[in-house]
Order: C-alpha cells, then sequence, then structure tokens
C-alpha cells in the first residue's frame, strides 16, 4: 500500500516532520479521494444517514487469538450462570478489580472481525482512542494522551491501524477515529515544595506558576517521567511527559487546577468548565494559537497515513464554541486538501439537548464544520425508558419535531446526531447500566429486548450507533450475583462504576501484567492471579456469537434498512393506535405497540412497530397514510421484517409472517379513518410493513 511509505520512519518527534509527512500525503490523493465501495463493487461513498456505526474500546473488543465454538460463551452457559450465584474458586471482587485493568485487546484483533462486523451490518466503525498513554497507568480506555503521534504499543503499530483502514475499506467499512484535544493525559503534575498535589481552580486569567502572582507563583509544574513518582524539570525519554515536543511548552497548558466541569456560560470562552483541567487530565490552552496549531497538525497527520473517514471529538463541550469551529474548519479543509471531500466530524457535547443545540447551531455553517452530535442528552434517556414500557412513545418522537427551538429542529433532518442506547460512560441514563441490565431475568425477551431501543434507532431519523456487546445483549452479572459487587461500584458514578459498562468482549483468561511492570512485560505476560473482565461475570470465553438471539434480529435490520431507501430518508410520522373498545390516538401509556411510519415519494410508506412490553403479546389498529391507498391500486402493506420470524425460522408459526399482506381498512368512507389490524405481537419483537410502490 503507498499509504505505508508515510511510515518509513519511526513516530515523528516533533511536527517539523509531521509538516513534511503532510506535504508528501498530497501526492497520494487518488487514494484519499477514491470511493468507497461495498462487496458488490458499487460505490457507497454516500451521505452519513446511510450508516450504521459501531462503537469500540480496543482494548476491549478483541485480540488476535482464535476465538471458535470451543471457546465461545453460549447462551446456555449465560443461564446457566444465572442460576447459579455461587461459584467455587471465583472471586468477584478480583473480577471487578480487573475491570481497571489492560485486558489485551489489540487493532489486529479489530481487522479480524471485520467478517463478523460485516455481517451484522456494520458499515461504519467508530474506534476508542488508539494513541499512546503513559505507560505505567492504567487508561486502558485511551483517553489520557502521552504521545499524540503515536499509536499505544499494547494496542498495536502505526502499520496495524493503517492495515485495519485499508481492510475495512475493502469491506466497504468506513473508520471514524475518536480524538481529544482539550486535554492530554496526566502528563504533568503541580508542586508546591516538590510535593505533587491536587489543585482548586483559579478563574482565568490566573494560573499556578505565574511569575507575576505573589500568591500563585509559589507553584511549579513537574513533568512525570516514566515511573509515575519521579518528576522532572526536563522530558529526557519518549516515556516521559508528553509528546511531540512542541507540547513540552507550559503555555501549552490553562494550569487553572480541578475546578466543577458543569460551571459557567457555554458562551463564555473561559468558563471554569473550559478551563479546569478534566480531573487528573491536563487542560490544553486552546486560547494560545501556536498550541491550537500544533494540535490540528497531530491531527491531520493521522489523517494522512491512515485514510480514515472521520474523526469523533471529545469533550467538544469543554472547547470554546470559536476554538471548536477553528478546529473543525482546519481539519475540514485539509481534508478536501487531499480529495476526502466527506470527512465526518462528530462532536460529544454532554449536558443534553441545549448544549448540543447550541454547539450545532453555531458550528454547522455549510457543512464546513461540525456534521454531528452525539444524541446522548434527554433524547438518549427517552429512548430507554420508552423501549421498556416506562414512557409513552410520543415522548421519544416528539424529539424529532421540525418547528422544535432545541435539538429537534437538528434530529429531524435526519443528518444531524448520532443516535445512542448503550456507551462507555452512560452519563445520562438511568445509571451506570447497560440497557439489557434493566430487563428482568424472567422476561421472555431478556436475551432479545435490546432490539427494541435498536430498532428505533434503525427506522426513525438519524444515524444509528450501536455500541459493543450490544448485538449480545451485554447485561452484567446475574440479579442474585450483584451483592458480590455493590461495594465495589456496581451502577455508581464514583468508584469508577462505569467500568461495568467495558466488559471485554474476547474474554481474557486474564489481564496484561500489572501496570507497574515495564511496557515489555506489560506486552508479553498476563497477571495469573487476577481473572479477566470478560462479558457476564466471566473470563476465559469470548462472545463473538453469530447465533445469538440479539446478534441474529440486529443483522436482518441492518440489512433491511441498507436496502430501503425509506427507512434512511422517509418522513416520519407517529402513528394513531386503536386498542379494543376505544379511538385512535397516541398512546399516553408505554406498555402499548409503538408505531411510526417512514414515507417516501413515489406514495411509498414504511410502518415500523414495535412491542416494548417484556412479559405480553400486543395488538392494535395502526393508522397509515389514507391519501396514498384510496387513488391507488395497491391497497395492502407487505411484512418485511418479523423478527420473530428471523430467529424460530421455518418453525415460525405466529401471526404476520413475512412476505404476507396486510389490507388497509377504513378505505370506503371519506369520513373514516384508514388502518391495518396488527395481532400478537411477541415480547420485545418487531415488524415493518412496506406499501410497495
Amino acid at each position: 500500500m503507498p499509504l505505508k511509505e508515510l511510515l518509513k520512519n519511526g513516530p515523528p518527534e516533533s511536527l517539523e516532520e509531521v509538516k513534511d509527512i503532510l506535504q508528501d500525503a498530497r501526492s497520494f490523493k487518488q487514494i484519499y479521494s477514491a470511493p468507497l465501495k461495498n462487496q458488490d463493487g458499487l460505490c457507497r461513498d454516500t451521505e452519513w444517514r446511510d450508516e450504521v456505526l459501531y462503537f469500540l474500546l480496543p482494548d476491549r473488543f478483541s485480540n488476535e487469538q482464535p476465538h471458535t465454538k470451543d471457546n465461545m460463551l453460549t447462551l446456555e452457559d449465560i443461564k446457566s450462570y444465572r442460576k447459579n450465584p455461587n461459584r467455587p474458586q471465583w472471586s468477584w471482587k478480583k473480577w471487578a478489580e480487573s475491570a481497571l485493568r489492560w485486558q489485551g485487546g489489540t487493532i489486529g484483533g479489530i481487522t479480524a472481525k471485520l467478517g463478523y462486523l460485516q455481517e451484522l451490518g456494520i458499515t461504519a466503525l467508530w474506534i476508542g482512542p488508539i494513541f499512546k498513554q503513559r505507560i505505567r497507568q492504567n487508561t486502558y480506555h485511551g483517553y489520557a494522551i502521552q504521545d499524540f503521534l503515536d499509536v499505544d504499543p499494547r494496542f498495536g503499530t502505526r502499520q496495524d491501524l493503517v492495515e485495519l483502514v485499508e481492510t475495512a475499506h475493502s469491506r466497504g467499512i468506513k473508520v471514524i477515529l475518536d480524538i481529544i484535544f482539550n486535554h492530554s493525559g496526566d502528563n504533568w503534575a503541580y508542586t508546591i515544595d516538590n510535593v505533587p498535589i491536587i489543585p482548586d481552580y483559579q478563574h482565568w486569567p490566573r494560573y499556578y506558576s505565574d511569575p507575576n502572582d505573589p500568591e500563585l507563583c509559589q507553584y511549579k509544574t513537574k513533568w512525570r517521567a516514566e515511573l509515575e513518582g519521579n518528576l522532572t524539570d526536563y522530558v529526557k525519554d519518549k516515556n516521559d511527559g508528553v509528546w511531540p515536543e512542541e507540547l513540552q511548552d507550559w503555555s501549552c497548558y490553562t494550569r487553572a487546577g480541578v475546578g466543577n466541569l458543569g460551571a459557567g456560560s457555554i458562551y463564555d470562552p473561559h468558563a471554569e468548565h473550559k478551563r479546569s483541567d478534566f480531573f487528573t487530565l491536563k487542560n490544553f490552552a486552546l486560547d494560545n494559537p501556536s498550541t491550537f496549531h500544533n494540535l490540528a497538525l497531530c491531527y491531520k497527520y493521522w489523517i494522512a497515513i491512515t485514510n480514515c473517514d472521520g474523526f469523533r471529538l471529545d469533550t467538544l463541550k469543554h472547547v470554546s464554541i470559536e476554538e471548536a469551529r477553528n478546529f473543525c474548519n482546519t481539519i475540514k479543509m485539509f481534508a478536501e486538501s487531499i480529495g476526502k471531500c466527506n470527512f465526518f466530524l462528530v462532536g460529544e457535547i454532554g449536558s443534553g439537548d441545549f448544549f448540543q443545540d447550541a454547539y450545532l447551531d453555531q458550528l454547522a455553517v455549510m457543512r464546513s464544520n461540525l456534521d454531528a452530535a452525539l444524541d446522548i442528552g434527554e433524547q438518549k434517556r427517552a429512548l430507554l425508558e420508552v423501549s421498556i414500557a416506562l414512557l409513552p412513545a410520543s415522548r421519544y418522537l416528539n424529539g424529532f419535531m421540525a418547528n422544535s427551538y432545541d435539538f429537534g429542529s437538528h434530529r429531524n433532518t435526519g443528518k444531524r446526531h448520532i443516535s445512542v442506547v448503550d456507551d462507555h460512560d452512560q452519563l445520562y441514563a438511568i445509571g451506570k447500566l447497560r440497557f439489557s441490565s434493566f430487563i428482568p431475568e424472567d422476561a421472555p425477551s431478556k436475551d432479545y429486548h435490546i432490539c427494541v431501543p435498536t430498532a428505533i434507532q434503525l427506522f426513525t431519523l438519524g444515524i444509528p450507533c450501536i455500541y459493543y456487546g450490544t448485538e449480545q445483549a451485554f447485561c452484567g452479572p446475574a440479579e442474585s450475583q450483584l451483592k458480590f459487587l455493590y461495594s465495589e461500584g456496581w451502577n455508581q458514578v464514583d468508584n469508577y462504576g462505569d467500568r461495568y459498562l467495558r466488559e471485554a468482549m474476547f474474554g481474557p483468561e486474564h489481564p496484561r501484567a500489572n501496570h507497574n511492570y515495564s511496557l515489555e512485560t506489560q506486552l508479553t505476560e498476563t497477571d495469573l492471579t487476577v481473572p479477566g473482565f470478560g462479558p457476564f461475570g466471566t473470563a476465559g470465553k469470548h462472545c463473538f456469537n453469530k447465533q445469538h438471539p440479539s446478534y441474529i434480529r440486529i443483522s436482518a435490520m441492518t440489512k433491511l434498512r441498507a436496502t430501503h431507501e425509506v427507512l434512511r430518508y422517509g418522513l416520519q410520522y407517529q402513528r394513531e393506535v386503536q386498542l379494543p373498545g376505544g379511538d385512535f390516538r397516541i398512546l399516553d401509556v408505554g406498555d402499548e405497540l409503538i408505531a411510526w411510519s417512514r414515507i417516501y415519494p413515489g406514495s411509498q410508506e414504511a410502518l415500523c412497530i414495535v412491542n416494548p412490553n417484556m412479559y405480553e403479546s400486543r395488538s392494535g389498529n395502526i393508522v397509515v397514510d389514507k391519501l396514498l391507498y384510496k387513488e391507488d391500486s395497491i391497497r395492502e402493506l407487505t411484512v418485511i421484517l418479523n423478527t420473530a420470524q428471523i430467529e424460530a425460522g421455518s418453525d415460525y408459526d405466529g401471526t404476520h409472517p413475512i412476505n404476507s399482506k396486510v389490507p388497509v381498512e377504513g378505505l370506503l368512507s371519506d369520513n373514516s379513518t384508514a388502518y391495518v389490524e396488527i395481532s400478537d405481537i411477541p415480547p420485545g419483537e418487531v415488524i415493518v410493513l412496506i406499501k410497495h410502490v
């Protein structure tokens, strides 16, 4: 691959080297501009609402070991564990401690699982940060960067990443890299009298070690050496301090201490939430032009050497709107200059709809800036609660109103938001739990109820994102086993509660050797005293089960979405439902059928129906668009998806089998309501019907 020529030297130590590489990259314009094709050889370099994203953490997804049926955690295994709360020779405390350790997932492991992902219907990977972390810290998540121009060796090499992108592209899969330009890792320390401290926040323009401030000049900043307890005034080694060397200037950092990450106005560039360190992670002073310029060069480098297709921008709320706009603009301009004219930028903008709306309003200028935002605020929680029948469907579907003054107007376009159910933080969910944790173990749909919110994601407006393990209904240990974990942070905001959202899908026997050991030891040895942090409270068995009930259903739904444009582009309308003895109405209860239509030019209607009830089947008469049928010879809808039948196969004997017809009733009178009769949809199941043109 010609792009590998850009890797002929080792990782750059300075941005002067990067500038040369970026100049060389322009000679590969024909590679960057080549349209992506699917397996059939058809060009699919289309807009991003065609995509189905899959978010994974490299350390937790897959290693490069064979994952066969012999070492797979089967559904029967999982059900057996649920019945046995006590396991001889098993330590829940050690399993929970393992969650905070490097488990051993690699970039090569991701490449090896592209076939698994393609069969699931994934068309774009969002890969958690792959950049080098501090050698002696357990920042397996990747958000604490020490070297902005190298891959963490525990994940692999730059060449591994280039090969991953190349192989993904050969399968028609795009790749989005997760980047951070708000903060660096914990690469230096505040000290007073040479003792490290975590100081309180100082409001702008004050900063620690200011030589002109009689109080703050007493504080000093020192670089961390590889051995974390050692501090130094000078960066002497690639494992010391931060790299590239241009970031070793103290003016690159606000040095404001640790404050309230929610304090201050979103429109104030010097607000506390924009200048504070991110806990121990050190905040960049992006109002320093050289800092901004240097970080932008770092990330242009990754576009050049990998040919990736987009960036997910971490902690964008903590960057001023002007800095965010300028960063997005310079990244877009560089991508376009080398031939990548559809480079995707999606922002993580915390604190809900208001903040998401504000940033998109300010940054979405003729697609030359931020393309979309992760929908991780109120709408995410509504999706969860609607899907387990705690709220009526309108609570979620009303979030797409075009005339909304909040984020709903952006959702209505279908292009500006990434819908999310599970993720690695669950900041605005009910708790630090995956969706499937809310499904009782005696519920018939326990192992596939996740398909309810996933169907809503896939078949409503927007760009859906699936979190790794969702397709295997990850939910943590059995209900009877949770008593062993309450003292270990289970479902807690503090005490590292988010660890339980990050199981190692490949099921390692043991984690890597402790971070206190040398890098060589971490790369070659495991800690035999601790079990691996495998799914469902296990170790030693993987969960790449293509026969899992959720995997089968989601795979069918993603393929249906790809086949029918109406499910991606159609106008969206919630449908009224008539229950026995009642009128047609938007239901104000949450445990009945959820129904909505997507309508597309050419008199096409797709009617999507899900049953969020966890125990009982549901029926109802559902409104359709009368004008599409009254003057048309086609007065019926055809079932094109029935998830219950997808799993049962030829043994299916339920209602509404695939390819069956459902007549539209109520067409004889001008005053009547047009509807279809839907009966006995089982718990957690989905059907889609379509009016063929």
